[in-house]
């Protein structure tokens, strides 16, 4: 059920956040999935749950696509790459390969921090 804390994420409700969130996820995008397990492990826009939020950042891993260069050339056109974004989160979002490797560690971060937090809380 959503939750209407009445706070903001770049300008839009949480609680409309976290329907984007959804139909992002739903629809396979591995940063839409780290986006709602973090509003579920948070409460952020829903209802608090560890267990869903764990659920999804495991789906979210599942569904990440991590670029890993094969050679020389790759390797310096993702540095090439990465220098030209500021936010990897958003370069990533936008299809960036060279940012992939940042939102896959995002979502082991979110796992890890999702597991910690139920186990604190049984």
């Amino acid at each position: 059920m959503a939750k209407d804390n009445g706070k903001k994420l770049m300008g839009i409700e949480f609680t409309d956040a976290y329907h984007w969130f959804l139909s992002s996820a739903q629809l396979g995008n591995a940063a839409g999935q780290y986006n709602l397990a973090y509003s579920l492990m948070t409460g952020q826009g829903i209802a608090k749950d560890l267990s869903a939020a764990e659920r999804w950042f495991l789906i979210a891993q599942e569904s990440f696509q991590a670029f890993i260069p094969r050679n020389y050339d790759e390797l310096t056109a993702e540095f090439r790459q990465a220098s030209e974004y500021k936010d990897g989160y958003d370069a990533a979002r936008q299809g960036y390969e060279s940012a992939n490797r940042e939102l896959g560690e995002l979502i082991q971060l979110g796992l890890d921090e999702s597991k910690a937090r139920r186990r604190m809380n049984n």
